[in-house]
């Protein structure tokens, strides 16, 4: 490009960016100029309103159109002192009626809208204001009545309308505790038109209804969508006491994982939800009772699969996991030392088999539980492989001393091991070479709970 090309490409340029300069500083200059235009007609209106009805109504128009009900109120009340026309009538004491609604002024809301369908008013949307202050007055079932008779005529309002019908009878129902119906019409307003259910902020209620309505999990789905909203608020505290609410239907589902979850959440969102926290000691921190039926209960699963991996065809990998089971089943406080060591003794491993029999003897000691003849039998065998017979014979002697009629060793079993103690060592290792493991049939002291069944949570009577 020539330098001559240049030079005019960059004045073009320029000029195009003074243009738009210019024409932004008159876009501000009319700007200003309406505002202006606008505080002038304000001022002059408010001089006016006590000389003329028609810029009295015009002045109370603009304040209820910029929400500055009070003042509306005022300037309606003024422009009432005129001869009004029936239309400017009937916007008046409608407009002042909604003005004292905002204001939770229901007594004198209701006589503005009785007054403006007394005067011929047919404006649905002031039925549903005339049943909306029975409602707040507490007039239950006479605002019930109404309702249910502009549900009939839903299709004649706007959609507004129709969603404010349906919404006043699902919190009417909802106070009757008629659950079913409460949620059937919150739902129906939802489908109506979700952006403004979803801008009135109503989730929260639909979660209620279907909580005492024992529907949990769609309870849940809505406190979801109530807590998108609360976030994109940046409301910490709100957002927390939603998280509680999720964590009570968990525990109603019996989800104490889900729920223990939903409260840390809570807190980690509001340290000083009590609510929450109370929730998460109360119901998911175990009692000492329910701690003890649990670790019975576990302690009974290990030791059931440690029996079962034993019953299998001889496997040494099955028998170092029946091991394994055992030694859990003893963490939760079961008697399996004695099971553990005549494993062992499966394995051929005759010092830890030992160790065993002595933790097992010794535990049994330790709590002043009777310890039955088998136990001392069982390690006198033990005594006798490992080639040391006064051991031995200690220990048949005990079991001799201790045997009941219903344990399943006999005398002779005993007599005929003491006799073993008696011959050479080396001449009973080949003798005991063809011998088998024996292990009597008396119940080993397994001292186990039944399975606890599933804690039952006790409801809240609300979110």
């Amino acid at each position: 490009m020539s330098s001559k090309n240049k030079r005019s490409s960059a004045q073009k340029g320029a000029k195009e960016a003074q243009n738009l300069q210019q024409t932004e500083t008159e876009n501000q200059k009319a700007s200003f100029t309406r505002t202006l235009n606008a505080l002038n007609l304000v001022a002059a209106l408010g001089k006016a309103c006590l000389q003329s009805p028609e810029t009295c109504l015009q002045m109370g128009n603009y304040y209820y159109n910029l929400s500055d009900y009070l003042t509306a109120i005022q300037t309606y009340t003024q422009a009432l002192t005129f001869k009004l026309t029936t239309k400017d009538k009937i916007t008046c004491y409608s407009q002042r009626g909604y003005s004292y609604l905002t204001q939770d002024d229901y007594d004198s809301a209701l006589k503005d809208f009785s007054e403006a369908r007394l005067i011929g008013s047919q404006d649905l949307d002031l039925e549903i204001n005339i049943a909306t202050c029975h409602y707040k007055l507490n007039k239950i079932d006479l605002a019930l009545n109404k309702f249910l008779a502009l549900y009939k005529k839903k299709e004649l309002c706007s959609v507004a309308g129709a969603v404010a019908i349906c919404i006043n009878l699902a919190r009417i129902y909802f106070e009757k505790k008629d659950f079913t119906k409460s949620i059937k019409y919150y739902l129906e307003a939802e489908a109506k038109d979700e952006k403004l259910f979803c801008e009135s902020n109503h989730y929260l209620n639909v979660a209620l209804a279907l909580e005492h309505n024992h529907q949990f999990n769609k309870a849940i789905n809505y406190l979801r969508k109530a807590i998108s909203l609360a976030e994109k608020k940046n409301d910490k505290i709100t957002v927390s006491d939603l998280y509680n609410k999720i964590g009570i239907c968990y525990l109603e589902l019996n989800k104490f994982t889900e729920a223990k979850k939903s409260f840390e959440k809570a807190l980690s969102l509001d340290s000083n939800n009590e609510a929450a926290r109370d929730n998460l000691d109360k119901y998911l921190a175990p009692s000492p009772e329910e701690a003890i039926k649990q670790k019975d209960n576990n302690a009974f699963i290990y030791y059931t699969a440690g029996l079962e991996l034993v019953s299998q065809e001889p496997h040494q990998e099955l028998y170092k996991a029946a091991i394994e089971c055992f030694q859990q089943a003893i963490q939760y406080g079961a008697f399996a030392h004695r099971d553990i060591a005549l494993v062992y003794e499966r394995l051929n491993n005759f010092p830890m088999a030992l160790e065993y029999y002595d933790a097992s003897i010794r535990v049994l000691e330790d709590r002043d539980i009777p310890i039955n003849a088998a136990y001392y039998y069982e390690r006198g065998n033990i005594q006798l492989k490992r080639m040391k017979p006064r051991a031995a014979k200690q220990d048949f002697e005990t079991a001799k001393n201790r045997l009941m009629p219903e344990d399943s060793i006999s005398r002779e079993d005993i007599e005929q091991k003491l006799k073993e103690t008696l011959i050479p060592p080396n001449i009973a290792s080949s003798l005991r070479k063809n011998s088998h493991l024996h292990r009597s049939n008396s119940a080993t002291n397994l001292v186990v709970t039944e399975t606890p069944s599933n804690i039952q949570r006790p409801r809240s009577n609300s979110l």
